[in-house]
């Protein structure tokens, strides 16, 4: 993917850089460390998080031109925190998710926060209080969306809550604005990534839905699914719970996979290609045309059923809920 590859020399330096520092972490948490990053190179393992979280500062770098050394320490920096908020998370979903002892995953996240900080500071110097202030408004906004994800359901339809639960990325292309002068960007900016954070939720949650069966309200496809099924889908005035079998109706037989792609095609194409970096502008259609590959692999698999005449015994089995 260009906006992957067009940076490969400069990933390298980054993932070397950062377990490089990672490995003076103390005792064992500086091996936990580097196994973690490892773990999410892009290069040698496909990765496990979205690149947005430490390729912003090389996308945004097209805007600022502030150079290869200052996106390096960001993205460096950016990495540490996506470790950090990884760990947070994992520890939300419980220790059977963590993938270490809880206790020192948790001491490891704080190092990696200490980190991510140290590296943004280099930056800083033209306005540290707005830096800091604009992280915490975004850290505000991620806890906003975590704590309260038990109680309310996912609305694909609202940009800014699927965006929220990426909200810290954004400090990425704050800093380059801020320390390139331009903050009057800013705005814009962040409505452009709201928008493909929007995005990138969606495609997660599509992705994740077979693992978010369990606490579906926090899975913006989810809420689709049950949306398609209908109103028979409730048993006493209470949500049944979701089965693979609800899903698999709702994509072959009420299009929710298909209402999925078109919401965050829509969104995609909501980013302005006049004042976005190109990059941004590439991951977001690039994340979308992955549902809208998806939604049309499922029409056709139902077109194949319908003309080899298995159609019907699809029908059979999935009205059986």
């Amino acid at each position: 993917m260009e906006y992957i590859d067009r940076y490969r020399g400069e990933l390298l330096e980054v993932f070397a850089e950062a377990e490089a520092e990672t490995g003076r972490f103390p005792d064992e948490l500086g091996r936990l460390g580097r196994e973690l990053i490892g773990a999410c190179h892009p290069l040698k393992t496909g990765g496990k998080a979205s690149v947005i979280a430490y390729l912003l500062p090389y996308w945004m770098d097209d805007i600022t031109g502030l150079g290869s050394r200052v996106c390096r320490d960001l993205a460096v920096g950016s990495l540490f925190a996506m470790l950090h908020y990884a760990i947070v998370d994992d520890l939300m979903d419980g220790p059977e998710a963590a993938p270490a002892d809880p206790r020192r995953l948790l001491a490891l996240g704080q190092l990696f926060h200490a980190a991510f900080q140290a590296r943004y500071a280099r930056h800083a110097a033209a306005d540290p209080e707005r830096l800091w202030a604009l992280y915490a408004r975004y850290a505000a906004e991620w806890a906003a969306a975590v704590g309260g994800e038990p109680e309310r359901r996912a609305d694909p339809l609202d940009v800014r809550q699927l965006a929220r639960k990426s909200a810290p990325v954004k400090l990425g292309a704050a800093a380059m604005l801020l320390a390139a002068g331009m903050d009057e960007r800013l705005p814009a900016v962040e409505e452009a990534l709201d928008l493909a954070l929007a995005v990138l939720q969606l495609s997660d949650d599509w992705q994740d839905w077979a693992e978010d069966l369990a606490a579906p309200n926090g899975n913006a496809f989810l809420t689709i699914v049950r949306d398609a099924l209908g109103p028979d889908d409730a048993e006493g005035g209470e949500p049944r719970p979701l089965t693979e079998r609800d899903v698999k109706a709702a994509v072959f037989r009420r299009g929710a996979l298909a209402r999925l792609s078109r919401i965050a095609g829509e969104y995609a194409g909501r980013i302005d290609e006049r004042a976005e970096p190109p990059m941004l502008i590439l991951f977001a259609r690039t994340l979308a045309d992955g549902i809208r590959r998806g939604a049309e692999e499922a029409e056709a698999e139902v077109s194949r059923l319908i003309a080899g005449h298995g159609f019907s015994k699809l029908i059979s089995d999935l009205s059986k809920i």
